[in-house]
């Protein structure tokens, strides 16, 4: 039926319906090599500003695929949970960070090379720096430590004995700290960070080392993925990450958002 109408119609028609055929077939071939990449919006890793997205893992993930030519688009979900499933399903080829588990690793593809470990660090006020350090639980004993209901931590932390000023809004933290209603908070170091520098208060809180917990998270690929060779783009991307790592490529993009 599609056949007799098409020859029925005048020949510009058929020549414009041809030439649009055409486009939309190479719109749907580009858009099947398109890597997708997801994540969750996690400043400053990953954000999204109108149309724009930016952050720590964005700007690193866009300058190794730049290197290997790689045509790729982000999305940004609200939930982990949602990006797993994501994974699970083929939906995204490939997704924005995660750390090990062998949940993760049944549908996931692990490159060897990862640029992000993920540290929380003890936050203290700046008055404080040389009175309050970490090295043992015993450190902090005395001291109003903040803490947020629902978050791990470790199993450490909560059998320690410490007096724990308990919230439920981790956001919290930081005014508290600032205010001098705690003493020390432990906080994801990096997103801290950036906090801190939106909210102009770098120089009155500061953080102290050994960090409490630190993990390694990886940028993982879906085994469910229909991506050419994906396997083999595991690879490139590994030894791509490698060499920016050589050449100070991820320093400098961390900088952009720590300084």
């Amino acid at each position: 039926m599609q056949s007799s109408l098409f020859h029925v119609l005048p020949a510009f028609l058929r020549r414009w319906c041809g030439a649009l055929s055409c486009v939309l077939g190479l719109t749907a071939i580009s858009h099947a090599n398109e890597l997708a990449i997801v994540g969750t919006a996690e400043p400053p890793l990953k954000m999204q500003q109108a149309d724009r997205f930016t952050g720590i893992d964005i700007d690193i993930v866009s300058e190794a695929f730049q290197r290997l030519g790689v045509d790729h688009r982000f999305i940004l979900v609200e939930s982990g949970t949602r990006m797993l499933h994501m994974l699970s399903q083929g939906q995204a080829d490939m997704g924005l960070v995660l750390s090990h588990s062998p949940e993760r690793e049944a549908i996931a593809y692990y490159p060897e090379e990862s640029y992000l470990d993920l540290d929380w660090n003890f936050f203290i006020h700046r008055d404080n720096i040389g009175r309050i350090y970490f090295h043992s639980f015993e450190d902090l004993q005395g001291l109003r430590i903040g803490a947020t209901q629902g978050y791990a931590y470790t199993e450490a932390f909560w059998n320690a004995g410490l007096e724990l000023d308990m919230v439920t809004q981790n956001d919290l933290q930081l005014a508290k700290l600032r205010a001098g209603r705690i003493d020390a908070v432990a906080l994801n170091t990096i997103a801290t960070r950036y906090e801190l520098g939106l909210l102009g208060w770098r120089d009155e809180i500061t953080y102290v080392n050994p960090p409490l917990r630190s993990a390694t998270y990886y940028n993982v690929f879906s085994k469910a993925s229909t991506y050419p060779n994906l396997p083999q783009l595991v690879v490139d991307y590994s030894q791509t990450i490698a060499a920016m790592k050589a050449d100070g490529t991820i320093d400098r993009i961390k900088m952009r958002y720590l300084e």
